[in-house]
């Protein structure tokens, strides 16, 4: 399965955060808000994402927390899962989330598969 990070933080940023939750190694790509000229909401850095990928925008899911992300994701053609508490799933269902989860803990690949088919 075939894995990245589009975070619209710095490069320095992102590679700290990684190496500090002993992520590195999990992820096949890293695009950072360092790499391209628009942010989020501009889809380009999950385009840029699908493409270092090798897959097709509409092949990936994004997990998302702010508005601005989920409105990239979509634009980009992803389905994405909003992370976020009952008292903000609103807004991020109201930006396109296709499912909001309060957690990454609720998650597991047959759950996703559940509310994906």
């Amino acid at each position: 399965m075939a894995k990245g990070v589009a975070s619209s933080g710095s490069r320095s940023r992102v590679s700290f955060l990684l190496d500090r939750l002993d992520l590195n190694g999990h992820f096949q790509v890293v695009v950072t808000g360092d790499e391209v000229k628009n942010g989020k909401p501009d889809p380009s850095i999950f385009l840029r994402a699908a493409q270092a990928l090798g897959k097709d925008p509409g092949e990936l899911l994004a997990f998302e927390d702010a508005v601005s992300g989920v409105q990239s994701a979509k634009a980009a053609g992803m389905k994405c899962v909003g992370i976020a508490q009952p008292d903000r799933a609103s807004l991020l269902l109201d930006s396109g989330a296709d499912r909001v989860v309060p957690d990454f803990r609720l998650l597991s690949y047959s759950k996703l598969q559940e509310l994906f088919v």
